[in-house]
């Protein structure tokens, strides 16, 4: 607490939530419940630290979510989720595996693709941003998680209901 200035605090910054170990490159899921307060262009991403390989997602709009795939660079899936509002709890799941890309959203499975596609670099950092200055995120993180595996459908609507 401030008595007579006004302090602007810095906003928290991941660092060190693991490596190529704790991520899959060939599955898994990323996890977030929460919500924003930035309404555009604020964004979670796995990486594989320069970024031509990534998996993402930005709240585009007050209303929507939209989820990208970039495997060697190419831009491999992107597709938007629409919401009642961006700055309300949301549960998210993106869930990559080999031949498939999809999103859970409250319990419900917005997206889903069968695209082939193959990261030329392992996933090994997870970004509160596109990278460390671009696109932050800010919000509210209740949870955020990433999961080695691909995650069952019942397992997924039970994670984001």
């Amino acid at each position: 607490p401030t008595t007579t200035t006004t302090v602007t605090r810095i906003a928290d910054v991941i660092t060190g939530a693991g490596d190529v170990n704790t991520f899959n490159s060939e599955e898994g899921v990323l996890f977030f419940e929460g919500y924003a307060t930035n309404i555009v262009n604020t964004l979670i991403s796995i990486s594989d630290t320069t970024q031509p390989n990534r998996v993402q997602f930005k709240v585009s709009s007050p209303t929507q979510f939209t989820f990208y795939l970039y495997a060697g660079n190419v831009l491999k899936y992107a597709t938007a989720a629409n919401v009642t509002s961006t700055s309300s709890i949301h549960k998210i799941a993106m869930v990559w595996k080999l031949n498939g890309f999809y999103a859970y959203i409250d319990g419900v499975k917005y997206i889903a693709t069968q695209q082939n596609y193959t990261f030329t670099s392992p996933l090994n950092n997870l970004d509160l941003s596109n990278n460390v200055t671009s696109l932050p995120f800010y919000g509210k993180v209740k949870q955020l998680k990433v999961f080695k595996t691909a995650l069952s459908d019942a397992e997924l609507i039970s994670l984001t209901s």
